[in-house]
């Protein structure tokens, strides 16, 4: 804060910022030769189908090293600044030789907005670690287009903030978090924002600030993408459920027709299809599990699982047994077997979601990097100077 009570914020990428992130794909770069190395391994001491396992980390790691090293990010600069006379917006891309700067006069402001951004923090005394700042975005009207500027203010400079803002703008509120969305798209969560009050009098900031809880912070989601996105999680729940079931089928006429030619040694199928086969329905229950929120339901779905394929194992084994192999020892490996991919079925869901988790955050590190856009946009700032 400055001398005259202006709120100033500074929100920049340097060369530093982009010399770390090429540090960053280089480690992650090595973290996928690592498990690549150990992929190769594997498969050399046992089977090929056991070195998928560390191939998916290995995979993530080089993904993550190479969104890295294709960072379009361009260093820039970028301050915003609440004065009485108005709001003033600087912003410099070196590399680009651009340079715009802006001061917007209150008297061709329309209305105000109050919403707020979220930080996360680590903490260790307390399982909450989302921190909520006030965002103040300012609307106004240039050729019949409204344009927005948004400015995050740290929660003690609410009221500094209120004595710089005009009599008469109308101020609306929205519970929405808005920490991803840059000025130039502000608008879309905006459009059904409520009427608060009219500013030139104090008055307290409508929601919570500070720590919060996750859940207290609802996403703007469009109507229409909410109705895309529940008809695409019913289409692939339908779709998951007929491909598992046509597998376990494919599983209930091999075991029959098939399973009795494998070899057996010491009450245990040998060779490599006993493992493929346990391995692949592990892969299809875990593409199922993988987005499944814990909770007693999923649990039941697991446990209803277990029991079709060590139906569809020890039916479909022991019938074979019955037509075409009629050895003890054959049936006992049938019983091992089957015990082996009953047991199978609750290691792919917690393997699941530990490989979902990872994936989430590789996912979130390539967008942060720029892998899927070729460049990124200034986020929110929250570290304000």
């Amino acid at each position: 804060m400055d001398s005259n009570n202006e709120l100033t914020y500074k929100q920049s990428v340097s060369k530093r910022h982009k010399a770390m992130g090429i540090g960053l794909g280089i480690l992650s770069c090595l973290g996928g030769a690592f498990f690549l190395y150990i992929t190769l391994g594997v498969s050399r001491a046992s089977h090929w189908s056991i070195g998928l396992i560390p191939l998916y980390p290995a995979l993530l790691f080089l993904l993550l090293g190479v969104g890295m090293f294709r960072n379009k990010q361009v260093s820039y600069t970028s301050v915003k600044r609440i004065t009485k006379e108005g709001f003033y917006h600087y912003f410099l891309v070196p590399e680009q030789e651009k340079e715009t700067e802006q001061l917007i006069p209150y008297k061709k402001m329309t209305a105000l907005y109050l919403g707020r951004v979220v930080e996360m923090v680590m903490r260790q005394d307390r399982l909450t670690k989302f921190f909520a700042h006030p965002l103040l975005v300012f609307r106004w009207e240039e050729d019949g287009v409204s344009h927005y500027r948004g400015v995050v203010l740290k929660q003690k400079e609410w009221p500094t903030a209120l004595r710089h803002l005009p009599a008469g703008l109308p101020v609306y509120s929205t519970p929405y978090d808005l920490t991803q969305y840059p000025d130039d798209t502000l608008g879309d969560p905006l459009a059904d924002a409520e009427y608060y009050r009219d500013s030139g009098e104090r008055f307290p900031y409508p929601y919570e600030l500070g720590y919060v809880k996750q859940k207290e912070l609802p996403k703007y989601i469009p109507d229409e993408v909410a109705e895309k996105k529940k008809r695409c999680t019913r289409l692939r729940e339908m779709m998951a459920g007929r491909l598992l079931g046509g597998w376990l089928v494919l599983n209930f006429l091999l075991a029959v027709l098939w399973m009795p030619s494998w070899k057996v040694v010491d009450e245990l199928f040998v060779g490599p299809w006993p493992v493929v086969l346990i391995i692949l329905t592990m892969i299809l229950v875990g593409a199922v599990y993988a987005r499944l929120p814990l909770g007693w339901r999923n649990m039941l779905l697991v446990g209803r699982h277990m029991l079709f394929v060590i139906a569809v194992y020890g039916g479909g084994g022991y019938l074979g047994y019955l037509l075409f192999s009629e050895t003890p020892r054959h049936l006992d490996a049938v019983v091992n077997h089957s015990l082996l991919s009953f047991w199978s079925i609750p290691a792919a869901f917690l393997l699941s979601k530990f490989l979902y988790l990872l994936g989430v955050l590789m996912y979130a590190a390539l967008l942060h990097s720029g892998f899927f856009k070729g460049k990124t946009k200034p986020r929110r700032n929250i570290d304000m100077e």
